[in-house]
């Protein structure tokens, strides 16, 4: 809870900063790229290395090199000594380090509960995460407004420096809350029953073919992989390029529009996450028609994006959306947890994940380009239409709808 409080800190700062340094869209684009390809190149090796040293062990592990870099970012900026190529060269190692830390942390909890308790849990942490993204990006972009001088109205009262020694103090809450973090970290146990490991005779590269080679025997989820890439190619660059550059150019309010914004998707999120605790588990059958069914309705929600014309709409439209994804993400996340064998979780995670955000770095440099050359209503208007017309084509999948099944009823 306290590192997800730090990591909303980041997540509304670190763009706000290359918009104050630069005010360019691509930028911005190329940023979110940097930080994208390293995850997707690395990823793979990340949850290897989970199945083979253990969630935990690399957890901690990454909390410390996070501390180290995000505290050197912190740094530079309150002392305005940073610069774009450097910011470059942080998103690379951060979104590197990311490419270990989130498989990780997908494959710990299957450790800690029993299989029956995985929805709930699922429930408690994304509830947890969620609540931490509502308050978080609004509380950063509030900070931000208040120790720049700016008001709330849209009148520059403070300075560019102003500016950046506001944006390096939510930097530097984030590191401390790496440190916290790492420090309670120590204090979670994995029972020894459930310390399950791969082998550490095999080569890391081995290690990933098994995982591909488990992967293409579920065909149900192998399919599902080409869905996830595309979906993620859709929503990852609108979101991450598209929000903050709405909030920097239609909203008057500025950083604390882009931190309202952010919070009101969490809010959503929460609330599905929420629902989905209560009700019980879809029947098998029905599993993959769900999901694309909300898929598509979210897909119809996020093209309005683009007509959005000030705060509050637009928080109602990313509120609708973070209900769909929560909802989804519990039930998605209890299914492959259940699915998949502990001791090839983090691999399966981490190509998961690939698929996620394999594509992102291209979705986010197109996204920039699309805003500074074409327009912000038509990189939302087009990715929301294409995300729906996903969804629909995919229900003609056998394999997507039948992903409820076990392997061997296919």
């Amino acid at each position: 809870m306290i590192s997800m409080v730090g990591d909303s800190f980041s997540m509304i700062a670190l763009p706000w900063l290359v918009i104050q340094l630069t005010d360019n869209a691509f930028t911005l684009g190329t940023v979110m790229a940097t930080a994208a390809i390293p995850r997707a190149l690395f990823i793979l090796v990340g949850g290897a290395l989970a199945d083979r040293l253990s969630p935990r062990r690399v957890i901690l592990d990454t909390k410390v090199l996070y501390l180290v870099l995000v505290s050197m970012l912190a740094a530079l900026v309150i002392t305005e000594t940073i610069a774009m190529w450097m910011i470059y060269v942080f998103a690379f190692l951060l979104g590197s380090i990311g490419a270990f830390a989130f498989p990780a942390q997908s494959a710990i909890l299957p450790q800690l509960v029993e299989p029956e308790e995985l929805k709930v849990a699922n429930s408690l942490m994304g509830g947890t995460a969620q609540i931490c993204f509502l308050v978080g990006p609004a509380l950063a972009g509030g900070l931000i407004v208040f120790l720049s001088g700016a008001s709330l109205s849209g009148a520059a009262i403070g300075t560019p420096t102003d500016d950046l020694q506001a944006i390096g103090t939510v930097l530097a809450i984030d590191a401390v809350t790496f440190m916290v973090s790492w420090l309670l970290i120590l204090g979670v146990r994995i029972p020894k029953a459930k310390d399950v490991r791969s082998s550490t005779e095999e080569s890391v590269l081995t290690s990933i073919k098994d995982g591909f080679n488990y992967l293409k025997s579920d065909r149900s989820l192998f399919t599902l992989m080409f869905y996830i890439a595309a979906v993620g190619f859709l929503a990852q660059g609108p979101i991450s390029i598209g929000i903050p550059l709405l909030a920097s150019e239609r909203f008057v309010e500025g950083a604390a529009s882009y931190g309202l914004l952010m919070s009101s998707h969490s809010g959503g999120a929460l609330l599905g996450i929420i629902i989905a605790a209560w009700l019980p588990l879809p029947k098998a059958k029905n599993l993959g028609l769900m999901v694309l069914t909300l898929d598509a309705i979210q897909g119809a929600i996020m093209l309005t994006l683009g007509f959005a014309s000030e705060t509050l709409y637009g928080m109602l439209i990313l509120f609708n959306m973070g209900v769909l994804g929560g909802f989804l993400q519990i039930f998605f996340m209890t299914w492959i947890q259940r699915r998949i064998a502990q001791e090839m979780l983090g691999r399966i995670m981490s190509v998961i994940i690939f698929a996620n955000l394999g594509l992102a770095p291209i979705s986010g440099a197109l996204s920039g380009y699309i805003v500074e050359y074409i327009g912000l209503t038509i990189l939302f208007v087009g990715a929301g239409s294409v995300f729906l017309l996903v969804a629909v084509v995919s229900m003609f999948s056998a394999n997507i709808r039948a992903m409820g099944l076990p392997p061997k009823d296919l």
